[in-house]
């Protein structure tokens, strides 16, 4: 009877730095210059709200982001977040490439939601019902 090699449950290491905890996020600048674009970037269905950043890639669900928020000319707010939504180059039915973020509860991401909620309004009820996540 042949004898088996004894095998190795663990997970074969790798080389790249594991993320820590404390690792500081990535920051991504964000600026939506007119109302058709904040709305279909806007991400009202989400627990805390979000937006849908287009373009950006290269980031995986849950990790930590700290989105520059410039609305409609008004000084650019940090707001801290996590990817709720990718969407990759070239995905089924010509959707833009980028990230959705879930605002962090905190003050800055309530002075941003309140923000939108302003803008919004009155805008999406001329706008055609179209969004970059559904």
């Amino acid at each position: 009877m042949r004898k088996r090699r004894p095998t190795s449950h663990a997970k074969p290491s790798d080389d790249s730095p594991a993320k820590s905890p404390l690792e500081s996020p990535t920051v991504i600048r964000v600026a939506m210059h007119s109302r058709p674009l904040l709305a279909a970037c806007h991400m009202p269905g989400i627990r805390g709200e979000g937006l849908f950043v287009p373009g950006v890639s290269g980031r995986a669900l849950y990790d930590r982001v700290c989105l520059v928020v410039s609305l409609m000319g008004a000084p650019a707010v940090p707001v801290m977040g996590r990817v709720v939504w990718v969407c990759p180059a070239q995905a089924v039915g010509h959707r833009m490439q980028g990230i959705g973020v879930q605002f962090e509860d905190d003050a800055q991401a309530r002075l941003v939601r309140d923000h939108i909620r302003t803008l919004l309004p009155a805008a999406t009820a001329r706008l055609p019902l179209h969004s970059h996540t559904f």
